[in-house]
């Protein structure tokens, strides 16, 4: 729903098992294809069989990376008065800092909790590429080679702009303390606690997700990197907002400039997701 009130469907599409089976099934036609080109005699329809799986497993694979990181229809012109209402409001915690959390977006939470279902998805279509380069010589054979480091390239530029869009917010915060903002965004949290280590993996996902929502911690490492802590192992990044001013928003991203504290005026900038608070955090 967007801010107007009316639904507004996901750019990027969650529920893609229909593509997903296609694809398997494609894998395994591109085999047994190969198996036919390759086998002598090959039979007739072979080689254009051949040729039409293959283009169809490309394409159908290129869609699918396209649905994972195309950009969601939340996208829009910047708007300075694009708030939206159901955003959380700052928690007074315990030390007497106020932390403000970013809106729990739907779209593309699945994707950016499981990025290995991607790799699981994708990755046959790449192993089936090397088996079929081998059937190449010359230039084809190294033509072959590039565009499947291309494609490797490719692929995890968008993995990495998938986490960085849709799985960032979820563990970020700003944080307001003695009159001054602060910007906080944790890694991979370390959830075992004193002698007793977290094994189970969905158990530590868990800790993870609702650590990572808990306005307490955010406070109680901010107390710990004013202190005696130059940084720490949970904290990815910490900036202090001197002065901090909302350069522009769209429903995709607000940008902010703020006094980097060199001396000469220079002002860095913060680009975060536009889910959060602002006429009560940037006042």
């Amino acid at each position: 729903m967007d801010i107007n009130g009316k639904n507004r469907k996901s750019g990027t599409k969650l529920d893609m098992r229909f593509i997903e089976i296609a694809l398997v099934v494609l894998y395994i036609a591109w085999f047994v294809m190969i198996l036919m080109v390759t086998s002598y005699p090959a039979p007739g329809f072979a080689a254009p069989g051949y040729a039409i799986v293959f283009g169809l497993t490309l394409l159908s694979l290129i869609y699918y990376v396209y649905s994972l990181i195309a950009p969601a229809k939340e996208d829009g012109k910047p708007d300075e008065n694009l708030n939206y209402p159901d955003v959380p409001k700052g928690v007074l915690t315990k030390t007497g800092a106020r932390v403000w959390l970013c809106k729990d977006f739907k779209t593309g939470r699945e994707l950016s909790a499981h990025p290995r279902k991607i790799f699981t998805v994708v990755l046959p279509f790449f192993c089936l590429f090397i088996f079929n380069s081998f059937f190449f010589r010359g230039i084809f054979f190294y033509l072959f080679y590039v565009l499947y480091i291309g494609m490797i390239l490719g692929f995890c530029i968008g993995v990495a702009y998938l986490m960085e869009k849709y799985n960032w917010h979820l563990q970020s915060a700003f944080i307001r303390l003695d009159g001054k903002l602060y910007y906080m965004r944790l890694g991979y949290i370390n959830v075992n606690r004193g002698d007793v280590a977290v094994e189970v993996e969905g158990v530590k996902s868990a800790l993870v997700r609702s650590t990572r929502r808990d306005t307490e911690s955010y406070s109680y490492l901010l107390s710990l990197l004013l202190g005696e802590y130059e940084s720490h192992a949970d904290v990815v990044k910490f900036i202090r907002l001197n002065d901090p001013v909302i350069e522009s928003k769209d429903r995709l991203n607000a940008v902010i400039s703020y006094d980097a504290g060199s001396g000469d005026g220079s002002r860095g900038i913060l680009k975060v997701r536009n889910g959060y608070d602002w006429p009560n955090i940037i006042v």
